[in-house]
């Protein structure tokens, strides 16, 4: 083969393959970064969501307990103040 083709082969070498193919490996790891980036931001909003969800059902147990309670202490209330007008009303 011609000196001169090697010599033109060994400069796009240097000048184009070789810069193109560090740019891709650049671009491909920057692209990973940014996947791993959102795969970490999406874990966070998953387990985010996860403990609202949790917290939402531990409220509503709560919130049941006590409007349970609360009900309870009506009746009580209810048959006492209906004892006290019995009682005076028998006097």
């Amino acid at each position: 083969m011609d000196p001169g083709l090697w010599e033109i082969v060994d400069r796009v070498m240097q000048w184009l393959i070789v810069p193109g193919i560090v740019m891709v490996w650049w671009l491909n790891q920057r692209q990973s970064t940014l996947d791993r980036e959102i795969l970490r931001i999406l874990t966070i909003l998953e387990e985010r969501n996860s403990r609202r969800s949790e917290d939402r059902e531990t409220d509503a147990a709560s919130y049941r307990r006590l409007q349970a309670s609360i009900d309870s202490l009506a009746e009580k209330l209810d048959r006492f103040i209906e004892a006290l007008v019995k009682q005076r009303s028998d006097k």
